[in-house]
């Protein structure tokens, strides 16, 4: 029952006691963290509004960088759908949170037709839809 390894002489009161305190200490150093990830994700949220906004208006001002982009985002998005269908990862660098993105805007371009026609293979999603954690 002394899981804490604190000292066996400690009385049960004293065990909660000490548990209690260790409890509210910890969720005060753990609080400060929860704020800046929160900050940091609403941040990175908005950079992802803005690129969204703006990239089909550079693709089809840049038909040649869609060009380039298509088959590569196609891949990840691919990727993407066979890990969230519970692929392996094929090294410790892929997972979902990195193609999640390329994923929503590869798919986003087919929506709009921003790739070009003779590269594509079909939609990988009709409708990009959000990852939930």
């Amino acid at each position: 029952m002394n899981s804490m390894n604190l000292p066996a002489d400690l009385s049960p009161a004293t065990c909660t006691w000490l548990r209690v305190q260790m409890t509210i200490a910890s969720a005060r150093a753990v609080e400060p963290l929860r704020a800046e990830i929160k900050r940091v994700d609403d941040f990175t949220n908005g950079l992802f509004l803005v690129i969204a906004q703006v990239l089909p208006h550079i693709l089809i001002e840049q038909p040649a960088l869609a060009a380039k982009l298509a088959p590569h985002w196609r891949l990840d998005a691919q990727r993407f759908d066979a890990l969230e269908a519970g692929a392996t990862p094929k090294d410790d660098d892929e997972s979902l949170d990195l193609l999640e993105a390329r994923s929503i805007l590869y798919n986003m371009g087919l929506d709009l037709t921003l790739w070009p026609t003779t590269k594509q293979k079909g939609s990988v999603r009709a409708v990009p839809r959000v990852r939930r954690a």
